[in-house]
């Protein structure tokens, strides 16, 4: 068995030298974060469109479809009454209507393509970085079309597996409501499980992901090397996913401070202490200082996303390469031994 005594930190240093040398990587990493982020977005939507919630995009699809229905006259009927009532007395209406479909769902087919297509644009030029090879933007998305379905279908499985989870929860949890101590453990221990499962298909999949791309296997012969690989090395995954989860709370805190300090320039600073400038300039001043503020959280969600993936693309080289041992067996190994230490033995 082939074991380090440093896995992480060339890791890390790697991904960190590919994401200062290749700055084309940040125009991927920039769109690809909205798919990085997986079951985060999950939650997100959830919050953003629930049809039994009073939610913001609830509302207003609800009041856009009050003001169609008013607007067009067509309250109180069938959809096929008001189908009929469009084509007869409202055709421009109906025109406009389908040309506004149109051009939503046209909107939302490229901002699926330009997510997904710099998901894997950015996973194949991160492997060409790794050796010192560049590859420009053009030749990442000519890649990643190439490529698109088999990942179309990877991130369509991943959401469909969350989506059962949430529901399957989201259903134990209404039959356990009212049910006292025992109900809130039950479904404590659930929910446990539900997110063992969620990181056990988040990491097949993101293996799955690589063996795609990068070593160019079919779908179901890439699902069952990462699964094997997965198995192999479930704990140095854990390890790296919370190493991660660490940079990315540390970056999101940057963030959270650089907003905070450009949003006390319009709030705080020009009311109290340049209260004498014109209020072109203070609104000029403000802007910029918003404009900067958006700048920044862009670039270091950039960079982020492109460490990150970068990380992950390090480590499954290496972990396909060879078998490499996880920091917790290493510590346990190590302390195992002590006493032969401590004995000169």
């Amino acid at each position: 068995m082939q074991t380090t005594s440093f896995l992480y930190r060339p890791v890390l240093k790697k991904a960190a030298e590919i994401t200062r040398k290749f700055k084309n990587l940040w125009f991927f990493g920039l769109f690809a974060v909205l798919v990085s982020a997986g079951g985060e977005y999950e939650i997100i939507s959830r919050g953003l469109y629930n049809p039994d919630s009073n939610s913001i995009l609830s509302a207003f699809i609800t009041s856009f479809q009050t003001g169609w229905q008013e607007g067009a006259g067509l309250a109180g009927n069938s959809f096929w009454q008001n189908l009929g009532l469009l084509i007869l007395r409202n055709s421009a209406t109906l025109a406009t209507g389908l040309f506004v479909l149109l051009l939503i769902v046209t909107i939302t087919l490229f901002v699926v393509w330009l997510v997904l297509a710099s998901q894997i644009a950015l996973i194949k030029d991160i492997s060409l970085a790794a050796k010192n090879k560049k590859a420009t933007i053009a030749e990442g998305l000519q890649f990643a079309n190439k490529n698109f379905w088999p990942i179309f279908v990877i991130i369509v499985c991943l959401k469909v597996a969350l989506f059962i989870l949430f529901g399957i929860l989201g259903l134990e949890l209404m039959w356990l409501f009212g049910t006292g101590v025992w109900g809130a453990v039950l479904y404590l221990v659930s929910f446990v499980v539900f997110v063992i499962l969620t990181l056990i298909i988040s990491f097949v999949l993101k293996y799955q992901t690589f063996y795609v791309l990068l070593k160019r296997q079919k779908l179901f012969d890439a699902l069952k090397s990462a699964g094997k690989l997965f198995a192999d090395n479930w704990l140095i995954s854990l390890e790296m996913a919370g190493i991660m989860l660490g940079a990315y709370l540390a970056v999101a805190s940057i963030s959270v401070f650089v907003l905070a300090l450009l949003a006390g320039i319009p709030i705080i600073i020009i009311p109290l202490y340049l209260s004498a400038l014109p209020t072109v300039i203070a609104d000029i001043l403000a802007g910029i200082a918003l404009l900067l503020a958006v700048v920044i959280i862009l670039w270091l969600t950039a960079v982020m996303t492109v460490f990150q993936w970068a990380g992950w693309t390090v480590l499954f080289d290496r972990l396909e390469g060879g078998e490499e041992s996880a920091k917790l067996e290493r510590l346990a190994e190590n302390f195992r031994q002590l006493p032969q230490y401590i004995l000169g033995k």
